[in-house]
C-alpha cells in the first residue's frame, strides 16, 4: 500500500503543476485577445 501511494504522489504533484501552467497560460492568452480586440476597435 505504501510503495502505491508513493508512485501516486508524483503523479498528482505532476497534474498539479500541469494544471497550474494551464491556468497561467489560459489567462495570458485571454490577456492578449483583449488587446488584439482593443486594436481592432481602435482601427474601426
Amino acid at each position: 500500500m505504501y510503495s502505491v501511494y508513493r508512485q501516486l504522489v508524483p503523479v498528482d504533484h505532476s497534474l498539479r503543476f500541469l494544471k497550474h501552467v494551464g491556468v497561467q497560460l489560459f489567462g495570458v492568452s485571454l490577456g492578449i485577445i483583449r488587446k488584439l480586440l482593443l486594436l481592432f476597435q481602435k482601427k474601426r
